[in-house]
């Protein structure tokens, strides 16, 4: 969890010291394809069209080949079995590789490859090609992208289809039907799935929690194992949801599809997951495979006030951790790796990574890495970096390694070993001119034991103060240390000065990928005189990890977080009570998320998953990505 901030770190250190920075990693896409005709005599040959653009690649080619082992009679004419891999790739010119314009291309348009594909060799049954436009041959990082061609073979005729993007294609045997994002208090929750090939059978789905709950969070129509600590949806024998059982509203084979009723479960956000744990394929490559989807549904609240509109998802770029959006007009949006001049629908790297950017008042971005060092036989101090720009961006104009002054710091094990301080997401600039950042880690005498892992100990969060623009670092309060709470303590606050002097910190207390405690609420306390004392903590009313907030313009609070799944909410008084909690994104591993507004009534939510099942590539990857969100107060 914590490699990536240490990679950002490391990366910052070398740009600041003059290293020469790895070139922004360039990227591919699949524009068009299409086939011609889409019906053909076995034997006889097709027509396959495929156009693809790149951005910062030297060489842009294609390879087409089987996606799976190839069999008797799954391998067409002019392929040929790939020695070591098993599948059959198409021989066109030395290593797989069907070049830009090289021998077999018919079309003379750069980025456009036309070919002619034989079914001579095929048998009955359906059969797939995958099709790649990529940088190779070439050594520079692996740019790519794909799509599928479904070729089913029936009576001396094959039918040819490029299959859409988020269709599945061989990698995803079914197809899944889940419900809308929102359902009104006791509406049934309508999901399902079905095989794309009736020749698989299905013997049945799972509903239930992507990771754990508590007893008490277990829904209204589930059942709990209690050792697990996972709640699931049961048609009277185990976990499985039998094809054709008592909760089969389809009498299909191989289809299956669950009406729950919603009634008793609670206002908020609630991520589900929907499991094929064991479905058999017949298909030439045979074998079993075991697909899911997370999905999230809203149950709206009897407080909620706002209509809400959440656009699509946008890629920014790879990574599994979404750090810090800065909105700075004109379009202009950063992240850490990345910005983008039309309000987040298109993004590029940037030239070095800005960790944890943070808008400042001279209209500059400055963040801190995460992790301080020690310094050698100076106990109590350590070293950390802050980075700062100018050009909303573009360059960093000041690298500087800064003096961290907290005594009472210690080293402790967490997820991983840190030997010092943390710095966390915010810088907040005071009217008086001192700095106060967010932080957290573990103080001498900070012994009480986690729930997290077996030697860990509880986190501590607490405020950074520098008065000199970000120089020098010393301790200047605790936020939270008891009650202990969570998992794992109180850690990554976040901290935001609203309109009337008063500072904000909303903190993690845990998570719930973790099955040994289950009640991680995130909290929230207040300061009124600068950062100096803080209120005891109180419950949200949430639960999540790395959470980020904003101060709109109209005077509400928007907070995004997550895990399992990415939401945000909102508060109409300074963070007391939180209301509209609205799904962004339902992977399990979403979460570290953050939120900016770009004009009023419209935000921009970034967050990252983990494999996670992109609809634009029709397969999952990590990846870093944003949606626009629109809000209006609700008419009654």
């Amino acid at each position: 969890m914590r490699n990536t901030r240490a990679f950002y770190g490391t990366v910052c250190a070398l740009c600041a010291a003059g290293a020469m920075c790895p070139a922004a990693p360039g990227k591919v896409r699949i524009t068009e394809i299409e086939v011609s005709p889409a019906s053909v005599q076995l034997g006889d040959a097709f027509s396959l069209r495929v156009k693809a653009v790149g951005t910062g690649v030297d060489v842009l080619n294609f390879r087409i080949r089987t996606p799976y082992t190839a069999g008797v009679g799954d391998v067409p004419d002019g392929f040929t079995r790939e020695k070591g891999a098993g599948y059959a790739v198409f021989q066109a010119e030395p290593g797989g590789h069907v070049l830009d314009n090289g021998v077999a291309d018919r079309d003379p348009a750069a980025g456009v490859l036309r070919v002619n594909l034989s079914t001579k060799g095929l048998r009955d049954g359906p059969h797939y090609l995958t099709v790649f436009a990529h940088n190779r041959p070439g050594s520079a990082s692996h740019a790519k992208d794909h799509r599928d061609l479904e070729l089913t073979v029936k009576g001396g005729r094959v039918e040819i289809v490029a299959l859409q993007r988020g269709e599945g294609g061989p990698t995803e045997p079914v197809v899944f039907e889940l419900p809308g994002k929102t359902l009104a208090p006791g509406e049934l929750l309508v999901c399902g799935v079905r095989s794309r090939n009736p020749g698989d059978r299905l013997p049945g789905v799972r509903l239930h929690s992507p990771y754990t709950w508590g007893e008490k969070e277990v829904l209204h129509g589930f059942q709990y194992n209690a050792k697990a600590k996972v709640g699931f949806v049961s048609d009277g024998e185990g976990e499985l949801i039998r094809d054709n059982g008592p909760l089969d509203r389809d009498p299909a084979e191989s289809s299956v599809r669950l009406e729950i009723p919603t009634r008793n479960w609670p206002s908020g956000v609630h991520v589900l997951t929907l499991t094929v744990p064991t479905l058999e394929i017949r298909r030439p490559y045979g074998g079993t495979t075991e697909v899911y989807r997370d999905f999230s549904v809203k149950i709206p609240g009897p407080d909620d006030h706002l209509e809400l509109e959440v656009g699509d998802p946008v890629y920014v770029g790879e990574g599994t951790h979404f750090s810090n959006l800065v909105y700075l007009g004109n379009g202009r949006v950063v992240c850490d790796t990345h910005a983008s001049n039309d309000d987040g629908k298109t993004w590029e790297p940037l030239a070095t990574p800005i960790p944890r950017p943070n808008l400042m008042p001279d209209g500059s971005i400055a963040g801190t890495v995460y992790r301080a060092y020690p310094v050698e036989g100076k106990d109590g101090e350590y070293r950390g970096k802050l980075l700062r720009s100018t050009d909303g961006g573009r360059t960093i104009s000041t690298a500087i390694e800064t003096r961290v002054l907290i005594p009472l710091a210690r080293a402790a094990l967490g997820h991983g070993h840190h030997v010092g301080p943390l710095f966390g997401r915010s810088l907040v600039a005071l009217p008086s001119g001192e700095w106060l950042s967010s932080m957290y880690g573990w103080f001498k005498g900070d012994t009480e034991p986690d729930r997290y892992r077996k030697g860990g100990t509880m986190r501590r969060s607490y405020i950074g103060l520098s008065r000199d623009k970000g120089k020098t670092w010393e301790y200047l309060s605790t936020v939270a240390y008891r009650p202990f709470l969570g998992n794992e303590g109180y850690s990554e606050l976040v901290i935001r000065l609203l309109p009337r002097g008063d500072i904000l910190a909303v903190v993690r207390t845990g998570g719930n990928s973790n099955a040994g405690w289950q009640d991680n609420p995130l909290m929230v306390s207040w300061s009124h005189d600068g950062g100096r004392t803080w209120t005891p903590v109180q419950r949200t009313g949430a639960e999540g990890v790395w959470p980020d907030v904003t101060v709109l313009d109209d005077g509400l609070l928007a907070c995004s977080t997550g895990r399992p799944g990415a939401f945000i909410m909102f508060s109409a008084d300074r963070g007391a009570t939180w209301t509209d909690h609205t799904p962004i994104d339902a992977e399990r591993y979403s979460g570290y998320t953050s939120v900016t507004q770009l004009e009023p009534g419209k935000l921009l939510v970034g967050y990252g998953v983990r494999s996670g099942f992109d609809p634009a590539i029709g397969g999952r990857r990590h990846g870093l990505y944003v949606v626009p969100v629109r809000y209006a107060e609700r008419e009654e």
